[in-house]
């Protein structure tokens, strides 16, 4: 049903939870699992952006390092993708230009000041997708 699933970490707690819940299903179906995390950046500064940024020189955070612990405890590759640009619009491209059947994301706590229902970032995400789009709360 799925071969390429991609999950996005956004730095918030529910992200954790978003992850395991894409490792299961890439488990379950033998999909490839990505990670992704899009650095917001100002608007003027988007100009300088490389289109497909490099995996980033920082440090590691504590979740993703969690994350890679619980992947290859499944016995699931998990490839780390970290860019710069505006989230909802860089996840979707990021998705559609590597063919993802499947992006799990993280509901945002910040939601009442968005979206009432999923939040800004997943809102988008949802409306701009043209795959399935899983939200995790």
């Amino acid at each position: 049903m799925f071969a390429r699933i991609l999950a996005v970490h956004d730095g918030k707690d529910t992200s954790l939870r978003a992850f395991t819940v894409a490792l299961d299903l890439a488990t379950r179906y033998g999909a490839h699992l990505h990670l992704i995390y899009v650095e917001t950046v100002p608007a003027f500064a988007l100009a300088d952006v490389a289109a497909d940024g490099e995996p980033s020189s920082r440090e590691e955070c504590t979740e993703v390092r969690r994350m890679k612990q619980l992947a290859r405890f499944k016995n699931v590759a998990l490839a780390i993708h970290h860019t710069e640009g505006r989230p909802a619009r860089t996840i979707e491209e990021f998705a559609d230009a590597h063919r993802f059947d499947l992006i799990v994301i993280p509901y945002s706590a910040y939601a009442r000041f968005y979206d009432p229902m999923i939040g800004n970032v997943a809102a988008r995400v949802v409306n701009l997708a043209e795959r399935s789009v899983l939200v995790v709360k």
